[in-house]
């Protein structure tokens, strides 16, 4: 996935995030809350930061079947119900944080 959001530079996004002021701060430790609140803080990042709807609805299938709307909303202040059905059914279509299949007319 990060390559997606990255082509060709995901090793370097990667250690990006590991090394973000997010990480930094607060280190992984048992409170589940605050590791929730830093993996959900860097999957708004890379929705964000996604050039296009494909990529934005990839991202967004990883967490949309586990997280309501008013809770993503925290995190993705513009995120329509319409957008979050669609990474729902992409979730059942594709797969979790799967590439859309290249489909042949």
């Amino acid at each position: 996935m990060l390559d997606e959001v990255a082509p060709n530079q995901s090793d370097q996004l990667w250690q990006s995030l590991v090394t973000s002021k997010s990480f930094g701060q607060h280190p992984f430790n048992d409170d589940e809350e605050r590791e929730d609140e830093v993996l959900m803080q860097a999957l708004a990042e890379c929705y964000r930061n996604a050039n296009n709807w494909q990529t934005r609805r990839q991202i967004l299938s990883i967490m949309a079947d586990k997280v309501s709307h008013k809770a993503l909303h925290k995190w993705i202040p513009n995120l329509t119900r319409y957008r979050l059905s669609e990474a729902r059914k992409h979730i059942l279509v594709e797969g979790r944080g799967v590439a859309p299949s290249l489909q042949s007319s």
